[in-house]
């Protein structure tokens, strides 16, 4: 199984929001809605002016549904590179990167996605689970 839980605020700049932000809004709901979201949660929101990015899913195998959250945090690093947030993902069938016991945390920030270590759940057997 996969799992990823992820969390994003979407701003334009690291400054300050400018007239072009309903624009860059525009642009993520139309690739949001472009995925076709079939599983999971989703909600994309406003809240205070800015808005707020959430996602949840468990599909049995990576593939399809799980490559799209990571195209999703990649276009709005690049459209909206004030956004910050993360993705946790844990992919218990990552052997090859001997990920298989460990959350993945990735980074998103000035416009960039970065993977770092999880410190919090992982390793997930003793942590979080037996």
């Amino acid at each position: 199984m996969i799992e990823y839980h992820a969390w994003a605020v979407i701003r334009e700049s690291t400054i300050e929001n400018s007239a072009n932000e309903m624009n860059m809004i525009k642009k993520i709901q139309e690739f949001i809605l472009k995925q076709s979201w079939r599983s999971g949660i989703m909600s994309f929101e406003p809240v205070n002016g800015q808005f707020h990015l959430f996602v949840s899913d468990a599909p049995n195998h990576r593939g399809e549904r799980s490559e799209k959250i990571f195209s999703l945090f990649k276009f709005i690093a690049l459209t909206a590179p004030g956004s910050y947030g993360l993705l946790y993902l844990w992919d218990d069938e990552d052997l090859i990167h001997g990920s298989e016991n460990k959350f993945k945390v990735f980074v998103l920030a000035r416009g960039s996605l970065e993977e770092k270590d999880d410190m919090y759940l992982s390793p997930c057997n003793p942590i979080i689970e037996d």
